[in-house]
Protein backbone atom coordinates (compact mmCIF):
# COMPACT_ATOMS: atom_id res chain seq x y z
CA UNK A 1 0.00 0.00 0.00
CA UNK A 2 0.99 3.58 -0.46
CA UNK A 3 2.05 5.67 2.48
CA UNK A 4 -0.40 8.50 2.62
CA UNK A 5 -0.15 11.34 5.06
CA UNK A 6 -3.32 12.68 6.50
CA UNK A 7 -3.43 16.45 6.55
CA UNK A 8 -5.35 18.01 9.39
CA UNK A 9 -7.17 20.84 7.65
CA UNK A 10 -9.25 21.81 10.65
CA UNK A 11 -6.25 22.69 12.77
CA UNK A 12 -4.95 25.31 10.33
CA UNK A 13 -6.51 28.71 10.47
CA UNK A 14 -7.41 30.23 7.14
CA UNK A 15 -6.89 33.96 6.99
CA UNK A 16 -8.21 35.76 3.97
CA UNK A 17 -6.25 38.79 2.95
CA UNK A 18 -7.80 41.70 1.20
CA UNK A 19 -6.14 42.65 -2.07
CA UNK A 20 -3.81 45.59 -1.80
CA UNK A 21 -5.26 48.88 -2.85
CA UNK A 22 -3.23 50.59 -5.58
CA UNK A 23 -1.37 53.61 -4.33
CA UNK A 24 -0.63 56.85 -6.07
CA UNK A 25 2.95 55.69 -6.60
CA UNK A 26 1.69 52.60 -8.43
CA UNK A 27 -0.34 54.75 -10.77
CA UNK A 28 2.59 57.09 -11.35
CA UNK A 29 4.92 54.18 -12.14
CA UNK A 30 2.43 52.72 -14.62
CA UNK A 31 1.92 56.11 -16.27
CA UNK A 32 5.69 56.68 -16.47
CA UNK A 33 6.17 53.28 -18.13
CA UNK A 34 3.32 54.02 -20.55
CA UNK A 35 4.83 57.38 -21.56
CA UNK A 36 8.30 55.81 -21.92
CA UNK A 37 6.91 53.11 -24.23
CA UNK A 38 4.95 55.70 -26.19
CA UNK A 39 8.12 57.80 -26.67
CA UNK A 40 10.14 54.76 -27.85
CA UNK A 41 7.43 53.89 -30.38
CA UNK A 42 7.41 57.46 -31.67
CA UNK A 43 11.21 57.41 -32.07
CA UNK A 44 11.07 54.08 -33.91
CA UNK A 45 8.37 55.38 -36.23
CA UNK A 46 10.43 58.49 -37.00
CA UNK A 47 13.56 56.42 -37.68
CA UNK A 48 11.65 54.09 -40.01
CA UNK A 49 10.36 57.10 -41.93
CA UNK A 50 13.90 58.52 -42.13
CA UNK A 51 15.23 55.15 -43.38
CA UNK A 52 12.61 55.10 -46.12
CA UNK A 53 13.55 58.65 -47.13
CA UNK A 54 17.26 57.75 -47.13
CA UNK A 55 16.60 54.91 -49.58
CA UNK A 56 14.83 57.34 -51.87
CA UNK A 57 17.76 59.76 -51.73
CA UNK A 58 16.38 62.72 -49.78
CA UNK A 59 19.58 63.43 -47.84
CA UNK A 60 18.81 61.29 -44.79
CA UNK A 61 21.28 58.71 -43.53
CA UNK A 62 20.22 55.13 -43.00
CA UNK A 63 20.42 54.06 -39.37
CA UNK A 64 20.01 50.50 -38.11
CA UNK A 65 16.92 50.12 -35.95
CA UNK A 66 17.43 48.83 -32.43
CA UNK A 67 14.33 47.98 -30.42
CA UNK A 68 15.97 47.82 -27.00
CA UNK A 69 17.26 51.38 -26.75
Amino acid sequence: MLNEEVIDVVSEEVVEQEPEQPTLQTYLDEYREYKRTQRKMKQLKQQIQNNIKSQRGFGYTYKEISYDS
